[in-house]
């Protein structure tokens, strides 16, 4: 996944609790073997070359999830976006590639319009992809795993699962309580641009302030426009979204970045999902509701839970 995890859990039992924090490592270890597209073993990598596969079911449920999430936006949100983005250069893990670098010699992306090929589901079991098409679970992953994560957690109390910034809190904890969390200003990452306390739901952030590069003069990302094949291009940083779930959550923050100031708010309108954006010039608009204060104790960057990562 290219990131950290952390989780959190409220429970009486110490021993119970650290058993289930143990397991939900394994289980973001599974994932990550499963569906990076890094990894020349993985499930995803084997679908793109092989074409068709028998999944596992936690391929399935992400690959089912992805098309959901896909038909939701329209298209804006495409898991078969695998071949643009590695032809933007996002080829290898962003930490080998590295932040503001100049890349040389990359081939021209040739696009991949939404309205294009669909993943095949077929009654033996087998998926299959369409000609041409590489996919990409990206985000889609980090959000289904926090989310799972922390459903299982939350049978032993209130939770919180951050993988990479996809958040989600979960278990019995009053309204007026919750888990803090700190967004971070993408252009100082040092400083907090909004406090949010959720006993309940997610948020997630996806942007380009750390995750960019150049290539013959022009920034390119990792945030494909599927009508374009292009990293999308617009004046945006970074959009921050609650919603109900992690999936959700980042979902709708990659659409509404995609998708451009004018067209993302009434999306999110629509969708009563409440949004913070961050500007390239630094400018900031927000509709996320105000919070009440963390139940005790400062704020906590959630991101680096001691002795579990």
């Amino acid at each position: 996944m290219n990131t950290g995890v952390a989780a959190w859990l409220l429970c009486g039992d110490r021993r119970q609790a650290d058993r289930a924090l143990d397991a939900v490592e394994r289980f973001f270890l599974q994932v990550e073997y499963a569906l990076s597209r890094f990894r020349a073993d993985s499930e995803v990598s084997a679908l793109n070359r092989q074409r068709r596969v028998r999944p596992s079911r936690m391929l399935l449920d992400v690959l089912r999830d992805a098309q959901v999430m896909r038909a939701d936006t329209g298209g804006i949100y495409d898991p078969l976006t695998g071949a643009q983005v590695i032809a933007a250069g996002y080829d290898k893990t962003f930490d080998a590639i590295g932040s503001g670098v100049t890349l040389r010699g990359l081939a021209a992306s040739t696009g991949f319009p939404a309205s294009g090929g669909r993943i095949e589901f077929h009654a033996d079991g087998a998926v299959a992809l369409p000609e041409g098409a590489l996919l990409d679970l990206g985000g889609i992953a980090k959000g289904w795993a926090a989310d799972r994560a922390a459903e299982f957690l939350a049978r032993l109390g209130p939770c919180c699962v951050d993988a990479g910034g996809d958040i989600r809190v979960a278990g019995a904890w009053p309204e007026s309580e919750g888990f803090r969390v700190e967004v971070e200003d993408p252009l100082q990452p040092a400083a907090v641009l909004d406090t949010l306390t959720l006993s309940a739901g997610a948020i997630a952030t996806s942007g380009i302030g750390k995750r960019w590069w150049l290539r013959n003069g022009d920034v390119r990302h990792h945030l494909i426009d599927p009508r374009t094949g292009q990293p999308a291009d617009n004046n945006l940083l970074s959009v921050t979204v609650r919603a109900p779930t992690a999936v959700e959550a980042d979902i709708a923050a990659k659409t509404a970045f995609i998708l451009g100031e004018d067209e993302a708010w009434p999306w999110l309108d629509e969708r009563e999902l409440a949004a913070l954006f961050v500007y390239r010039d630094g400018a900031k608009v927000s509709n996320l509701p105000s919070t009440a204060p963390a139940p005790s104790g400062p704020p906590r960057k959630l991101g680096a839970a001691p002795g579990w990562a």
